[in-house]
């Protein structure tokens, strides 16, 4: 799905059902609000923006875009490139979020928002809990940065840098 030009912003309100993909590409803004059950990759493309505020049932790639996502998505979610990956409202990922990108603001969690995920894995970039909240069942594997002014409810295996003046509830293994 194209969205050409800065400035515009395509809205899609009905479910996209199948077994097929979304790619995500152009200089506009393209926000998903429906209760989505198709199953194939979601991929946003460098420059574009995707929105979604429903259901995702399928994997989730970054690359070098931005995703503003709440709801659900029921699959993995990599962020790789500059990419950025906010969550907005409530955001539940059944899968790991991966975050590789370099963006100084890779994954951000910021006031009244929230994610959780199965899993989470910050290899190289930088997480942001901005006075919002983050939970994972399984320990949150950093290797990047990891900053947090809000709540990290979660186990931490920490070897890169971990900076915190907010909670963290769960046990904390740094060897950075």
């Amino acid at each position: 799905i194209r969205v050409a030009n800065v400035g515009q912003t395509a809205t899609i309100e009905a479910p996209i059902t199948g077994t097929g993909g979304v790619n995500v590409n152009g200089a506009g803004i393209l926000v998903l609000t429906g209760a989505n059950t198709y199953t194939g990759l979601t991929t946003v493309f460098a420059g574009s923006t995707l929105t979604a505020t429903g259901a995702l049932k399928g994997p989730v790639r970054n690359n070098s875009g931005v995703v503003n996502a709440g709801g659900t998505i029921a699959g993995d979610v990599l962020n790789t490139g500059t990419g950025a990956f906010n969550a907005t409202g409530a955001l539940t990922i059944s899968g790991t979020l991966t975050n590789k990108s370099t963006n100084p603001a890779g994954v951000a969690i910021d006031l009244n928002e929230s994610l959780s995920a199965t899993s989470i894995v910050n290899e190289i970039g930088t997480t942001i809990v901005n006075a919002g909240t983050l939970s994972a069942t399984n320990p949150i594997l950093n290797a990047g940065t990891l900053t947090n002014t809000g709540s990290v409810n979660a186990a931490v295996s920490n070897t890169g840098t971990l900076n915190s003046s907010g909670m963290l509830t769960g046990l904390l293994l740094n060897s950075g």
